[in-house]
């Protein structure tokens, strides 16, 4: 609680520091003879100027610390001490330093240091002489010496902190209470994880079956796009067959038609030609397209077989443990390229020769 060094409070002590004026030499004169120790050449009522105006100082010098420290005087006497200072004129001295006189106390009981030789000086005195200044009925020195370090303890053993120090007991009954809540939650939790776990091992069983199913569907879709090629390829190749049957076809009724007009047979040895490499050439066709009709029907074969096996590495690697050769055909199958059987294709110049004997025999 802030009193001492709010600005009112300040303004009342050094309002009633300036009406009440000390001469300095002789306030000089009372601090060297307490501080010797020696009072009894002094008035008892100067002592008693002289320890208000050192105490009102020592306040406004000291503001925030007298706030820090005498938190019970300001809490239960703060009012009453401002009406003292503003009707000094009502209140005898006695009164004024008894005031005065809780706040020093209190302060130096409450701090952890000690105070100039000045204010000790002025707390041993008083102390000393408690009885004669508590003569007047209005003030109780005595009573504020005894009763301010038991206020102060009170207050310590009433702190949090000592609190919290007393209620050691409750406090670990409190963190047994939370141990245990803490291992029903662990237990909950490890219940939870492997009821999590277990579902996580099925989606990904499942997400396993879908990617072996996704592997085989692009290994499929691969095959399916070179069959769709090679049917392009088979649809022309067919064309081409078609073409030479019917070139092969119409030679022979064009040379019969050529020789029936002209009755000379060598008008027909172009045609001749024309016709062995017709044939030659439809050879090689009809050849072109058997080969693709064979690499497409290898393709659907592989189509049928990717929709049939499933889980093959799986499978692979646990047969093969067992017996090397057991998947070898799959594989080959699979893996293998496509054949096409070029061993009867016809070399393009065997015709040649063939004509070539064919004009000789005629020039003879």
């Amino acid at each position: 609680m802030e009193f001492f060094d709010k600005a009112e409070t300040k303004r009342v002590i050094e309002t009633y520091i300036n009406q009440n004026k000390f001469d300095d030499e002789l306030f000089s004169k009372f601090s060297s003879t307490i501080n010797h120790g020696d009072t009894s050449t002094l008035n008892e009522q100067d002592i008693t100027k002289y320890a208000i105006k050192l105490i009102f100082t020592f306040m406004i010098k000291e503001a925030k610390e007298f706030d820090k420290y005498c938190t019970i005087n300001i809490a239960n006497n703060y009012d009453k001490f401002l009406v003292y200072l503003e009707t000094a004129s009502t209140v005898t001295d006695n009164q004024l330093l008894e005031f005065a006189f809780r706040y020093l106390y209190e302060f130096y009981l409450s701090c952890g240091y000690e105070f100039a030789h000045e204010y000790n000086d002025i707390i041993s005195y008083i102390v000393k002489h408690s009885e004669s200044l508590s003569k007047d009925h209005n003030s109780d020195f005595s009573y504020v010496i005894k009763m301010m370090p038991i206020y102060i303890t009170k207050k310590l053993l009433n702190h949090e902190v000592i609190q919290k120090v007393s209620n050691v007991d409750s406090q670990v009954s409190h963190v047994d209470l939370v141990k245990e809540k803490i291992d029903n939650f662990e237990q909950t939790w490890d219940k939870n994880l492997e009821i999590r776990e277990t579902k996580i091992n099925a989606l990904e069983a499942k997400l396993k079956n879908y990617e072996q199913g996704f592997n085989f569907v692009a290994l499929y879709d691969g095959f399916k796009s070179l069959a769709d090629t090679k049917n392009t390829e088979l649809s022309k190749a067919n064309f081409s067959v078609n073409l030479w049957i019917v070139v092969c076809s119409f030679l022979p009724v064009i040379g019969a038609l050529s020789y029936y007009f002209t009755k000379d047979i060598y008008v027909n040895i172009p045609l001749a030609s024309m016709l062995l490499l017709s044939i030659m050439f439809y050879r090689v066709a009809i050849i072109n397209h058997k080969s693709i009709k064979s690499q497409i029907l290898q393709l659907d074969l592989r189509k049928t077989l990717c929709q049939f096996i499933q889980d093959y590495a799986e499978y692979s690697e646990e047969l093969k443990s067992k017996n090397a050769h057991t998947l070898q055909k799959f594989e080959d199958m699979i893996f293998s390229g496509l054949v096409a059987n070029e061993e009867q294709l016809p070399k393009y110049f065997d015709g040649v020769d063939q004509i070539s004997k064919l004009v000789q025999a005629l020039k003879k």
